[in-house]
């Protein structure tokens, strides 16, 4: 059948203007589905932003221009101060337990440990713990309290149970020339004091000490042995001045 022209324009129109059912639906979810996405990720964009901004005013609130800040720099403060603090206690009781510096104000143990003053003498470490663990040796030095409350250094060359005597300027002990360490060849006895003449002391209990300098030296001579109790500890080690630095000990 004939139709008109203007029918089929209008179909025409109609075709074009009136989506299909399905077309509609298709175009109506796509446009929701790209609604949603842009809708999720402005979202997300958000979020990540209040993420940052919560974060920065964590910053700010924990600076040291908060009160949390100053409080946290002050404990970390007062807990460094303990360390420090435990650590100088620590040095001072293993000082104070193990060791004693003093300084040579005399020249009666030249040449092993010099000076002429409380100014020039040398500064000279003793340690404690050699003679808590054992008695002095021969040929040691020890520091010990004189009668006169005074600490002083000197060399033992007589043991207790022994008797001491000088023959030729050399230390003799029971009568027999005690051999002695190289260092030590050097050094010359004077027979000064209780050992004036040849004579033998007894050491009893004590220990005999001699200064190395001998012909000025306040030593056993004039004072008679040391008793164990006043002996302080072992001169060990000289820490000043650097040019004198080392042990002193054969």
């Amino acid at each position: 059948m004939h139709r008109p022209t203007s029918d089929l324009i209008e179909s025409r129109r109609a075709s074009v203007v009136i989506p299909s059912p399905t077309t509609a639906g298709r175009g109506i979810s796509i446009a929701r589905s790209s609604t949603s996405v842009r809708l999720r990720f402005l979202g997300a964009k958000e979020t990540r932003l209040g993420k940052t901004g919560s974060q920065k005013r964590d910053v700010a609130s924990t600076g040291l221009n908060s009160p949390a800040g100053r409080r946290r720099l002050l404990r970390r403060l007062l807990r460094l101060g303990e360390h420090v603090f435990a650590g100088i206690g620590l040095v001072l009781v293993l000082y104070h337990c193990g060791f004693d510096l003093s300084r040579m104000v005399s020249g009666s143990m030249s040449p092993t440990l010099q000076g002429t003053g409380r100014d020039d003498g040398d500064w000279v470490l003793s340690e404690k713990l050699s003679y808590r663990l054992r008695d002095p040796h021969r040929w040691e030095l020890v520091e010990f309290t004189n009668t006169d409350g005074v600490q002083v250094m000197k060399r033992v060359v007589g043991l207790p149970g022994e008797a001491v005597s000088l023959k030729e300027r050399q230390v003799a002990v029971n009568g027999a020339v005690a051999p002695r360490p190289a260092s030590l060849r050097e050094v010359e006895y004077w027979t000064y004091g209780n050992l004036y003449g040849g004579r033998s002391v007894e050491c009893g209990g004590g220990y005999y000490v001699l200064g190395d300098d001998s012909k000025d030296s306040q030593d056993s001579r004039y004072e008679g042995p040391v008793s164990p109790d006043h002996i302080i500890g072992r001169p060990w080690l000289i820490v000043w001045p650097p040019s004198r630095i080392g042990f002193v000990n054969p």
